[in-house]
């Protein structure tokens, strides 16, 4: 079985509910969180930053369509 590679993704959220939202969705799926952050700035709440591969975050893409989890996201590496 030939491992994918991960990808670090940061995703941002607007406020506490879309952030506990996005916390549990992640949890629930087995994401690795490298670290969560709260800022509660003007534009934005918090952040995480994760390791996942390219088919969760397809799931992820989807699940944010529907539930509305972050609303920024950039993804590194290729």
């Amino acid at each position: 079985m030939t491992m994918r590679p991960e990808l670090e993704v940061y995703l941002t959220t607007y406020d506490g509910a879309q952030h506990l939202r996005l916390h549990g969705w992640l949890k629930r799926n087995s994401i690795l969180i490298k670290s969560e952050t709260i800022d509660k700035a003007k534009d934005h709440f918090g952040m995480f930053m994760i390791y996942v591969n390219d088919e969760m975050l397809d799931k992820l893409k989807q699940a944010n369509i529907e539930q509305g989890m972050y609303c920024d996201m950039d993804v590194m590496g290729n």
